[in-house]
């Protein structure tokens, strides 16, 4: 065993070509040859996998304050809320008989809205009637002036005729004066 300690520290990083650990499985083969390594490499890429865990260690160590910093602000800030949400609440606190009130109100409101609608259908439906009861009149007015006219023209008319006949009284009177002097 002392031989192969020898033989495996004088061919360090080298193939070994006579390996003793053919023998010990002898089920086992054409295993391609070991390929031994010096303690010294072994030591070096443990140093240097130190170095890794270390640096490693260092920068969780960094991670793990700066979470620790951020979830203690992060408590800080949901302390923060829930006094400003406990306070928002107690400000905001309403009793039953305010709660009443408030319904009361709502339902008051939605009243005043029905009818507010309601009368300005109205107001549209009369200003509408409005709108054909002035056209009526103005068609009134129309046939009213119309036959004022014509009355007027009937009472010139009626006038002349009245006149005319008087006229022709008096002359006719006048005839029969001077028929019945004559005589």
């Amino acid at each position: 065993m002392q031989s192969q300690m020898n033989l495996m520290q004088n061919n360090c990083g080298q193939m070994n070509p006579i390996s003793s650990y053919r023998g010990i499985n002898p089920n086992v083969t054409n295993i391609a040859p070991v390929n031994h390594v010096c303690h010294l490499h072994l030591e070096d890429k443990l140093k240097s996998a130190e170095e890794k865990i270390s640096l490693l260690e260092s920068k969780l160590d960094k991670y793990h304050h700066a979470f620790t910093e951020q979830t203690n602000k992060y408590a800080v800030m949901r302390e923060d809320i829930d006094k400003l949400v406990s306070n928002a609440l107690d400000s905001q606190h309403i009793t039953t008989s305010e709660l009443k009130q408030y319904q009361i109100l709502n339902a008051t409101h939605e009243k005043l809205k029905d009818d507010h609608t309601r009368a300005i259908f109205q107001i549209t439906t009369l200003t509408n009637q409005n709108g054909r009861l002035e056209n009526e009149l103005k068609l009134i007015k129309e046939k009213v002036r119309k036959q004022r006219n014509e009355l007027a023209k009937m009472s010139i008319s009626f006038e002349q005729k009245s006149f005319l006949n008087k006229k022709a009284t008096d002359v006719s009177d006048d005839f029969e004066f001077v028929n019945s002097g004559s005589m």
